[in-house]
Order: structure tokens, then sequence, then C-alpha cells
């Protein structure tokens, strides 16, 4: 029975307390960060992610462009407004 109770001490990860598991937890989880899953989720949503920032950017950038010329004709053009007397 000694030599089962020891096996299972020596085979099973022991931690000092609960930070050095969540800190293993993490390292491991970045170890696997890199790879490509084809069918999760997880995998799917940021790539769906990236394309909407991506789209929202070129979307802001052409907005952009596109209001500086009426702007700029709004500028130009003289106040109609009444003066207060």
């Amino acid at each position: 029975m000694e030599m089962v109770i020891n096996s299972t001490k020596t085979s099973a990860k022991v931690y000092d307390n609960l930070a050095h598991y969540l800190f293993n937890e993490m390292i491991t989880a970045q170890d696997n960060a890199g790879d490509f899953d084809f069918f999760s989720p997880r995998t799917w949503f940021t790539i769906l992610g990236w394309i909407v920032a991506i789209a929202a950017l070129v979307l802001v950038i052409m907005s952009r462009l596109k209001v500086r010329p009426l702007f700029l004709l709004l500028m130009a053009r003289g106040s109609q407004a009444a003066s207060l007397n």
C-alpha cells in the first residue's frame, strides 16, 4: 500500500498553492495559443472579429475622406444667421 501511495504522489503534479497551479495553467494555455483548431468556435470568432475590425477601420477612413470636402464647403460658405439686437 505504501508503494502505491508513493507512486501516486510522484506521478501526480503537486503544487505549493493555488497561485502556482494557476501560473502553470496560464503557461500551458499560452503554449497552445498558436495552434489553429479548424473546429473551434473561438478560432472562428477571432477570425470574424479581425475581419469586422479591419472593415470598420476601412469604413472610418473612407468616411473621413468623404466628409472633409463637405466640412470645408460649409466652412467657406458665409453665415446667414440673424443678428441679435
